[in-house]
């Protein structure tokens, strides 16, 4: 089993991800990004101004989520976030980008499904495994701390 699947299933044997709302889980993946990306920085894997740039986005989802800022600016944010993710080569880049993107979406699809914190979860796992598979575990312990476990 792939380390993500393993730790999804460690962290739903310990929370009902059902009861987590799911702004509360985009938030915390996202304040779980911001640390990553100042570890990376620190360690030279990333750019400053890259760092900024992650810095800015990663709040738009408590701004979005608290009403302080509009779909049309936070959905303008995860197509430029896309579009950046599309255009990188940089392998590390490209992962964090994706990642990053799974903090900006409103909490219903185009065609008007609700996301739900379990569906979110299973992606997070999924795409840390392409930046660091260590970050599986790491992240399943943030998480446990973050909502009380």
């Amino acid at each position: 089993m792939r380390e993500d699947a393993i730790q999804l299933s460690a962290l739903e044997g310990r929370i009902d991800l059902e009861q987590i709302p799911f702004d509360r889980s985009l938030i915390v993946f996202s304040k779980f990004l911001l640390d990553v990306s100042r570890e990376y920085l620190k360690e030279n894997k990333i750019e400053h101004d890259f760092f900024e740039w992650i810095d800015e986005t990663l709040r738009f989802p408590v701004l979005f989520f608290s009403g302080k800022c509009s779909v049309e600016e936070f959905g303008g944010r995860r197509i430029d976030a896309w579009v950046r993710h599309d255009a990188e080569k940089n392998s590390l880049k490209k992962a964090i980008l994706r990642a990053i993107v799974c903090c900006l979406y409103e909490g219903t699809s185009d065609r008007g499904e609700e996301y739900e914190t379990p569906e979110m979860m299973e992606l997070f796992f999924s795409v840390l495994l392409d930046v660091d598979v260590h970050l599986c575990s790491r992240f399943r312990k943030f998480f446990e701390n973050e909502v009380g476990c």
